[in-house]
């Protein structure tokens, strides 16, 4: 339901100025693209009203370097306080197989598992990503890197999480590795998210013989000094003393690589426990973190480290390589979404009991 309730004033995602639904600033999207300003005035039957909001926009009141427009959808500030998740990694590390596979296990039958419900917070965004995320990807395509943002970040998509009968909204970012190194306002977002997911590609980071043949391994074999995209990121977070105070999971990805090697196989094909287990969540983190140590080093650990809230996991978004552009067998995650689901957990949407047990 999008009919407005009190206003609540949350940060713009994309500027971090505060923003509150108005009804004065209204904007519908145009057919040939763009948006023009709607009257609500015009419109008094309430249900067409209401249908109407589901699909328009609000015009943020600030501008990016002084001549970006950016706009948000209505929804998105009219169901309580919004939760904001960015994957963080350089290119190539799969976060867009990885959020195209969280995407897609929240389409499934695992939302009726937890006892959760999801809807799009705007159809026209949440249609974009479908064909450029999980139409592709359950058709078995490898998905490019995402492309640089230019002046400005947007949404990948976002979803109204509804839980206990009431609705949240859940922003989702993928942004290009090269511009998580940029130090311009256009990276300013990023101080206003509210958790992250940082994505380490074993290919990269593991010092592993059957990891060596393969495309996107460090020049000479030796031991990577980790991923630069941490660092940029974590250097401008807010932190209460020395740690950031957003919550975090660390995800050893494509772990299918990997997954005849201890501990991992004990872990990659273990089902989901619902309802979710803070003890076993511990246990994978302990298990991922000596893995990672041993193999990789401890600067692929840093958000661990300077996190007040952290836990880690292996996933592995599709189950297997690519061979010429395609997955063979189609792509079949595994344990994907346990790290967005531990994020929920941290941030309150999965109930207090998780929420002060996860992460800890």
């Amino acid at each position: 339901m999008t009919r407005p309730v009190a206003p609540t004033v949350i940060k713009c995602p994309y500027c971090l100025s505060p923003i509150a639904f108005n009804p004065a600033e209204v904007y519908i999207p145009r057919a040939q693209g763009g948006f023009e300003r709607f009257d609500l005035r015009t419109e008094p039957h309430p249900d067409r009203r209401e249908d109407i909001l589901r699909t328009a926009w609000q015009r943020c009141g600030y501008q990016v370097d002084g001549q970006n427009r950016h706009h948000v959808p209505v929804p998105y500030l009219t169901h309580g306080t919004p939760l904001t998740v960015a994957l963080v990694g350089r290119s190539g590390t799969g976060k867009s197989n990885l959020l195209a596979a969280m995407l897609a296990e929240l389409e499934g039958s695992l939302p009726a598992q937890l006892q959760l419900s999801f809807g799009a917070v705007n159809q026209q965004l949440h249609d974009r990503a479908r064909k450029r995320l999980l139409e592709p990807f359950s058709q078995g395509e490898v998905l490019g890197h995402t492309q640089p943002a230019g002046n400005a970040v947007e949404f990948l998509d976002a979803l109204l999480v509804k839980v206990d009968g009431a609705q949240r909204p859940v922003g989702f970012f993928d942004v290009a590795g090269e511009d998580l190194l940029r130090t311009d306002r256009a990276m300013r977002f990023l101080v206003g998210v509210d958790a992250f997911i940082f994505v380490v590609d074993p290919v990269q980071a593991l010092q592993l013989p059957q990891l060596d043949r393969l495309p996107g391994r460090p020049a000479g074999g030796e031991r990577s000094l980790g991923d630069p995209t941490f660092g940029a990121v974590l250097d401008r977070l807010p932190r209460t003393g020395r740690f950031v105070t957003a919550p975090m999971a660390v995800v050893l990805t494509k772990a299918d690589l990997v997954r005849f090697d201890s501990p991992v196989d004990r872990w990659l094909h273990r089902p989901l426990a619902v309802p979710l287990d803070p003890a076993e969540m511990e246990a994978e983190g302990r298990d991922v973190y000596a893995f990672v140590t041993k193999y990789g080093g401890g600067a692929w650990l840093r958000p661990v480290q300077e996190s007040q809230r952290c836990t880690l996991h292996f996933a592995s978004a599709t189950g297997s390589a690519p061979r010429d552009g395609r997955y063979p067998a189609g792509a079949h995650s595994r344990r994907a979404v346990n790290p967005l689901l531990a994020v929920f957990a941290m941030c309150g949407l999965l109930g207090p009991r998780l929420a002060d047990a996860v992460g800890t």
